[in-house]
């Protein structure tokens, strides 16, 4: 029988596999366990992830030392060693026991990121609700609640933990909730608007929210208001690139396309090798049928940025359609050789090799094009 060993449950937060490399192995996305995972969750009012009250942060305490029991140490042995060898179902179902006995945040949050990694949303839910009973004062527990709540598109209950980040931790990553929130149904859109303007009482110089708030006004159309919003965020943080980005976005909703390529371009001095501003400059002028400026656009950018394939295939694809077709091929060539895009390059240049009568060719490439 294993000895008790005189230490803390916390110490074990990384105990032989940092969580970042678990996270970053293969794995299913589903649970297949050796051993049935049959464990009931709770669902009780101690279970809950959803936070109302306000979270007021301690003193840094003297951590507390306690004895590992036998068992307890045997199973989370047993669950890294499982996790090293990406059985993360056995992981799991050793860690959630671990959690439940020894209420341990640490032990909590690790059940938590494995179950998140392998989309058991009932037992990160669990353990999460474990991890912020134990640990109610940690950010990174209330920024995963957020993150889970989320994804399972309770925006609004996402926004309390959210608060809570900003509360503990200076944090705010409103504009990262709105950014996620396409997808909800107006009304659900139009009740995280009503959130954030509510918490913009109260925080009316926080940037984060007036970006936030830009971003649902433009999911539900109200793009005049999305532009009052964003020229808001930029005037309290001006540095806040990816808002000026935005607002080109919201101009060229609102039809004033020339008006969002002049800021682009001003906001391209300051930032005069950033590849998102030449991409949305170029993809602007394109959207605008300026072809001229926009293959133009796409040459700077591939001379910019060479290694980007993406970006080539979209020089090429201007190329052929402008009736470049020497520029084209050359490039559609580069693709092949970088083996990037194999499809559209061998079904361009068989395009191109049956209008010039080379049917040879044409067949060869047509037939390298897969289903």
């Amino acid at each position: 029988m294993l000895p008790v060993c005189c230490t803390s449950l916390r110490h074990l937060r990384r105990p032989f596999l940092p969580i970042a490399a678990l996270l970053l192995l293969s794995g299913c996305s589903s649970l297949q366990p050796a051993t049935p995972v049959t464990d009931e969750v709770m669902h009780d009012e101690n279970q809950s992830l959803y936070y109302s009250a306000p979270v007021i942060p301690e003193p840094a305490a003297e951590p507390e030392y306690k004895p590992i029991p036998a068992a307890t140490l045997y199973s989370l042995l047993v669950a890294e060693m499982a996790g090293q060898r990406q059985r993360y179902d056995i992981s799991l179902y050793h860690y959630m026991e671990q959690a439940r006995s020894t209420r341990d945040p640490a032990v909590a949050e690790r059940a938590a990121r494995i179950a998140q990694f392998v989309g058991s949303t009932p037992h990160a839910i669990e353990a999460l609700a474990i991890w912020l009973q134990e640990d109610p004062h940690n950010p990174a527990a209330h920024q995963a609640a957020a993150q889970l709540l989320m994804e399972q598109g309770q925006y609004e209950q996402a926004l309390q933990h959210l608060e809570q980040l900003q509360q503990l931790a200076g944090i705010s990553q409103y504009d990262y909730l709105a950014a996620n929130a396409s997808h909800l149904a107006p009304e659900q859109q139009q009740a995280v608007l009503a959130h954030l303007q509510k918490l913009q009482q109260e925080q009316p110089d926080n940037a984060s929210l007036w970006y936030a708030v830009a971003i649902m006004h433009q999911h539900l159309g109200q793009y005049a208001d999305a532009l009052d919003a964003i020229n808001r965020t930029l005037k309290i943080n001006p540095a806040l690139l990816s808002a000026s980005l935005q607002k080109a976005r919201i101009l060229v909703l609102l039809q004033r396309h020339d008006q969002a390529l002049s800021w682009l371009q001003s906001v391209r001095k300051e930032y005069p090798q950033h590849k998102g501003i030449q991409v949305l400059q170029a993809r602007i002028l394109l959207e605008q049928r300026k072809m001229p400026e926009a293959l133009q656009a796409f040459r700077d950018l591939h001379d910019s940025f060479p290694e980007d394939s993406a970006i080539l295939l979209s020089l090429a694809l201007l190329e052929e359609e402008s009736g470049e077709r020497e520029q084209a091929r050359e490039h559609f060539y580069q693709l092949l050789a970088s083996q990037s895009h194999l499809n559209e390059a061998h079904f361009y240049l068989g395009r191109i090799a049956d209008d010039e009568g080379r049917y040879d060719d044409a067949i060869h490439h047509f037939g390298q094009v897969d289903n």
